[in-house]
């Protein structure tokens, strides 16, 4: 769960800058998608903060929610997200 919600956090923002960004002509709906995007990246850091568990991953490792992945099959790349 905490793979998924790290890529959302980090993905959203962009996404809801670009739809933002593609809006000009019209301000108000703008604003409110802004405000969506906003309100739905704050459910999704609460849920990740309510999933914290110290004593869970204290012993395990030092980073607390971390998250890792294929980049590219064909040129072997890796990305890792991790918050401290």
């Amino acid at each position: 769960m905490g793979t998924a919600l790290l890529i959302a956090l980090l993905v959203l923002p962009l996404v809801g800058a670009l739809v933002v960004a593609f809006l000009k002509n019209d301000d108000r709906i703008a604003k409110v998608t802004a405000l969506a995007v906003t309100l739905v990246e704050f459910v999704l850091a609460v849920l990740l903060w309510i999933s914290y568990v110290p004593a869970a991953t204290a012993s395990s490792s030092p980073r607390r929610w971390t998250g890792s992945g294929s980049w590219a099959c064909t040129c072997r790349s890796a990305w890792t997200a991790s918050r401290w």
